[in-house]
């Protein structure tokens, strides 16, 4: 647990060096989402994305696989720490949607439920995050840059396009709500999260044992 905890502050202090991007991307989502709240939930999966492919592309280019095996911790640690990172990048874009969306509605009223927001969000988030890391593991940024393009992108356009088609459709907005409430909203956004991110993280353990580290 130690070993995961350091390997993650490393990830946070060479966040650093990449905050500057991904400062200058959030503003133009944000700017987007004032005129379009239905964005405001790919604001959320971008922001996941952002903080974890960075991070992890600056790390790559360093050769971090290379300090990892002269480091006294196992791969798996550092698999996990992955993430943690994630999961502490979807804390953070969190927060950044609760704070534009409250701003957004006190001067530009929006029909886009919260509710709906934060589902589409945390569980593209946790798409995003469960597709990135395996990726870059296995093939590094330079290889998995297109597979990984593709895939958020293609997210972004369908999260987008969901929440654009269920703010216009008001009674199936709030039938798939009234469903989601019925079940537990936070249940069943765990309960998907942490299927998506289980089945990631086998993988990526598999695969990063396995991988051979010139």
């Amino acid at each position: 647990m130690v070993n995961i905890i350091n390997l993650t502050k490393m990830s946070l202090n060479n966040l650093s060096s990449v905050i500057k991007s991904i400062g200058l991307v959030f503003c133009i989502w944000i700017i987007i989402s004032i005129f379009s709240p239905s964005f405001l939930s790919m604001l959320f999966c971008m922001g996941s994305y952002l903080i974890v492919y960075q991070t992890m592309a600056y790390e790559d280019m360093h050769g971090i696989d290379n300090l990892i095996s002269t480091l006294p911790v196992k791969r798996s640690e550092y698999v996990i720490s992955r993430y943690v990172l994630g999961i502490f990048g979807a804390i953070i874009s969190m927060i950044l949607l609760l704070g534009v969306y409250f701003s957004i509605s006190k001067v530009n009223k929006t029909d886009v439920s919260l509710e709906l927001l934060i589902i589409t969000g945390v569980l593209s988030s946790v798409l995003v995050i469960s597709v990135i890391i395996p990726v870059v593991l296995k093939f590094g940024v330079t290889k998995g840059k297109i597979i990984n393009f593709l895939v958020v992108f293609l997210l972004i356009g369908v999260g987008t396009g969901i929440i654009q088609e269920a703010s216009s459709d008001k009674e199936f907005m709030d039938t798939v709500i009234n469903i989601i409430s019925s079940l537990g909203f936070p249940i069943v956004t765990s309960i998907l999260s942490l299927f998506m991110i289980t089945i990631s993280m086998i993988i990526s353990l598999k695969l990063y044992k396995s991988k051979e580290i010139k």
